[in-house]
């Protein structure tokens, strides 16, 4: 009987210790599919940060007349609202932006970058009118207009290269020959035309030429020359037609740039290159490591066959040469990602062919400080084309892979997957199917925010009968209340007067929460009240604060919410108000005494309201908005006290 119990005491002290040394997960709850954006355009290859002051921040790729801008939003209350999207790159211009990514450095520096396939400057030449009917002996104008195109700016000179018929009794002068044309706008010159007495009756075509360097322009002035006895065919006033607006341009391709923000996105810098080739260049990921150092990865076609992934690093004063980081004769290696775990890793990810020209697989490789992985293929459980694929760890250790599958060969039927591994990518948890909706669903982004809220964003067409693609995303449920304002009816107060402090408390969480809130002066309890409030619901708490027994002097007001079961995160859960002012009652000039001065201030405000000019808010001492015997009374009660 004692050997049975030793040998169970023995299994169980095993199976304990094994239990023990399992990192923990759990079930996920996810929340319902929410559209982020619904404009009547392209908007898709979305990237999201949380930054140091909670926000969440998406950007993301939207189409807007005809061209590609990048567009970014935030929510500073866990996506109960989102601000309007805002540009983020030059505008109007006819570049195509694509492929944004976005990280806020250690110094709150935030940083998007994105792969633009640049328009070069151009302008373009049109006449109004551009058919005319003059009689010999006579004149007549036409003004050219030269419009800037792509930010085009500078001197354009004109002339009239050719005439035919050939003539030369038609003359013509430019008033101004020479424009200086600003950039997205507009310059005219007046074109005038002589035509001779002696011109021969004719149709005539002039050529206009504008010039500026290596740039022209043309366009075309119809003449009808005639005279007094000759028959005149009516000419309609038309305009000639802009040059095409994308210019003939050679060599055109996609590099990399970014810009950057230290006031939270009020002001963007200009942008600036940062990967320049032959080559296009295209989707960019950046990541600060702990170190401080800048990581930016990337794609380059090399060939329109082999495509490889590419690194470079910041040091804080240089940046590193372009790195190759995989080398593959044929497949194509595209859109990685770039993290760094727990233990310093970083790891590098991306999708290519390079098993199957037909079938796209998830690889990645690590760096941990001095070399680099070989590249490990993603266990693939499901035997799908894998794509777009989004890395990050959670605060318990656990590694998310996001990704985008379909079957092999199929044309259509994307959809959002992950995989979870418990011990650092030695192994992999099977694939979950997270997003299958019937529409294409592709190209997630996903991080944990402060709150343990797992987020995902993505692009759909489910809205495709409006035409157009947009934006997702959905979020795992969290428990999470906080405190978001603390404001008191008063800054500056008399001892025995009555404060009100109203304290506004949100549930960002995804389940009903009861919980108390409790508000403090110092650390002076003035009260405390219980809450529910059902999900993403806030609500209001009054507290009053009677200043009676309190000392001359600043207070800080502070509000706390309890922490609910299994919430994470509680720094928002207490919030302060700096430098509440409590003065000694009867000290109109809060001097610490109560003497002549103040007798003399209310004196001389005795009487008044506050559409009175000699009113002072200060005499006013039981707040009740007029200067009377009541506050005469109180002076004179305190007179001589100090404080």
């Amino acid at each position: 009987m004692n050997r049975q119990r030793l040998d169970f005491f023995f299994a169980f002290t095993l199976l304990l210790l094994a239990l023990l040394n399992v990192p923990y997960t759990s079930a996920v709850t996810w929340s319902s599919d929410e559209r982020l954006t619904e404009a009547l355009a392209f908007e898709g290859a979305p990237s999201i940060i949380q930054t140091s002051n909670n926000k969440i921040w998406i950007v993301w790729k939207k189409v807007v007349q005809s061209t590609s801008s990048i567009f970014y939003t935030t929510s500073s209350d866990y996506g109960a609202s989102w601000s309007p999207g805002k540009n983020i790159t030059a505008f109007p211009r006819l570049d195509t932006n694509v492929d944004p990514a976005i990280v806020q450095l250690s110094n709150g520096t935030i940083w998007a970058v994105w792969s633009a396939e640049k328009v070069p400057p151009d302008f373009s030449l049109s006449a109004s009118p551009s058919q005319l009917s003059i009689l010999t002996g006579g004149s007549d104008n036409s003004t050219i207009t030269i419009a800037s195109i792509n930010y085009f700016q500078g001197l354009v000179d004109l002339a009239v290269i050719s005439i035919k018929p050939m003539t030369d009794s038609i003359n013509t002068t430019f008033t101004p020959p020479q424009v200086n044309v600003p950039p997205n706008s507009e310059a005219n010159s007046t074109l005038t035309i002589d035509v001779a007495v002696e011109t021969t009756p004719d149709n005539y075509t002039l050529v206009v030429r504008g010039t500026s360097g290596s740039l022209w322009d043309s366009t075309t002035i119809e003449v009808e020359v005639t005279n007094s006895t000759s028959s005149s065919t009516s000419i309609s006033d038309e305009t000639t037609p802009l040059s095409p607006i994308f210019p003939m341009q050679s060599e055109v391709n996609y590099e990399i740039y970014y810009k950057y923000s230290h006031d939270n996105g009020t002001n963007w810098s200009s942008e600036y290159k940062l990967v320049e080739n032959p080559a296009d260049d295209l989707g960019p990921f950046i990541l600060q490591t702990s170190n401080g150092t800048i990581w930016l990865v990337w794609s380059r076609d090399i060939t329109a066959y082999n495509s490889e992934i590419f690194y470079k690093t910041y040091n804080g004063s240089t940046w590193s040469n372009d790195t190759q980081l995989t080398y593959d004769d044929s497949p194509k290696n595209y859109r990685p990602a770039i993290t760094q775990m727990e233990d310093e890793r970083i790891w590098v990810i991306w999708h290519s062919n390079r098993y199957d020209p037909e079938k796209n697989e998830i690889l990645y490789r690590t760096y941990n400080g001095s070399a680099w992985s070989n590249a490990t293929l993603l266990p693939n459980d499901l035997d799908l084309d894998r794509k777009y694929p989004a890395v990050f760890q959670d605060g318990n250790g656990t590694i998310w892979m996001f990704w985008t599958g379909r079957i092999s060969g199929e044309s259509d039927g994307d959809d959002i997957y992950y995989n979870q591994s418990l011990d650092n990518g030695t192994t992999w948890e099977s694939s979950v199917h997270l997003i299958d909706h019937g529409a294409e669903d592709w190209g997630p982004a996903a991080i944990q925010s402060i709150d343990s809220r797992i987020w995902v964003v993505w692009t759909s067409n489910r809205s495709y009968s409006e035409g157009n693609w947009d934006l997702y995303y959905r979020t795992s449920f969290v428990r999470n209340v906080a405190v978001t304002e603390i404001i008191p009816s008063e800054t500056q107060i008399y001892q025995e007067e009555n404060v009100t402090v109203d304290v506004t408390v949100q549930n960002y969480g995804d389940y009903n929460e009861t919980f108390s809130v409790n508000c403090y002066t110092n650390s002076t309890s003035i009260g405390s009240q219980g809450v529910n409030l059902t999900a993403k619901a806030s609500d209001v708490v009054t507290f009053t604060w009677n200043t009676s027994g309190f000392a001359r002097g600043n207070y800080i007001l502070k509000a706390n919410a309890s922490s609910v079961g299994g919430e994470t995160y509680t720094g928002d859960n207490t919030i302060t108000h700096e430098n509440v002012r409590v003065k000694l009652l009867g000290d109109v000039d809060d001097n610490g005494v109560v003497d002549i001065s103040d007798l003399y201030a209310l004196s001389v405000a005795y009487g008044s309201v506050p559409e009175n000019p000699n009113w002072n808010e200060e005499a006013d001492m039981n707040g009740d908005n007029e200067v009377n015997g009541l506050d005469m009374s109180a002076l004179v009660k305190k007179y001589g006290e100090t404080g």
